[in-house]
């Protein structure tokens, strides 16, 4: 007697083991994660949190300069920092030093004041004072710009020289 395929696809059908299910599901699992983050690198997350980040150091800077009783240059700036492709803000708050890392795999440019730009390059640094009085840069903060790029992806964190009002946009 000849069984028909309807028949044998039928025949000794148990399905799947639950190994075989949690094998699948860790594949998927891993695969998802995988795009997931290369997603996330190409949509930019890495520049969206430098300059997030970089804002938020140099509005802390700003803050600490102005309610110290002595906002001299010597005690209280910001300096970014590129040390092997790694974008440290570096806070010195009478002679103290805190280091922490804003930024990975981007790009910083400092711009000056007439628009000339400089890239942040390993090894290289920028500082930021802020006056005491008044909140403005002072005119050793020759970088009131910052651009960071990931790819295709640009944010600009700006200091406004006079005020020190402190932007960040995606551009």
């Amino acid at each position: 007697m000849k069984k028909n395929k309807k028949e044998f696809f039928l025949q000794d059908n148990q399905g799947m083991s639950i190994v075989e299910l949690l094998v699948i599901i860790a594949i998927v699992a891993v695969l998802t994660g995988v795009a997931v983050n290369l997603f996330g690198y190409m949509n930019g997350k890495q520049a969206r949190q430098c300059a997030y980040k970089l804002e938020a150091a140099i509005s802390e800077i700003r803050m600490e300069t102005m309610s110290k009783s002595n906002g001299e240059l010597d005690n209280v700036y910001l300096k970014i920092v590129n040390e092997n492709d790694k974008i440290y803000a570096v806070r010195m708050i009478k002679g103290t030093e805190a280091k922490d890392v804003i930024g990975e795999k981007v790009t910083v440019i400092a711009i000056d004041t007439t628009g000339g730009e400089s890239t942040i390059s390993s090894g290289s640094f920028v500082p930021i004072f802020f006056n005491r009085a008044t909140g403005a840069l002072l005119a050793e903060s020759m970088y009131p710009k910052f651009r960071i790029t990931q790819g295709n992806t640009n944010y600009v964190v700006e200091v406004e020289p006079t005020t020190g009002r402190i932007t960040c946009e995606r551009q």
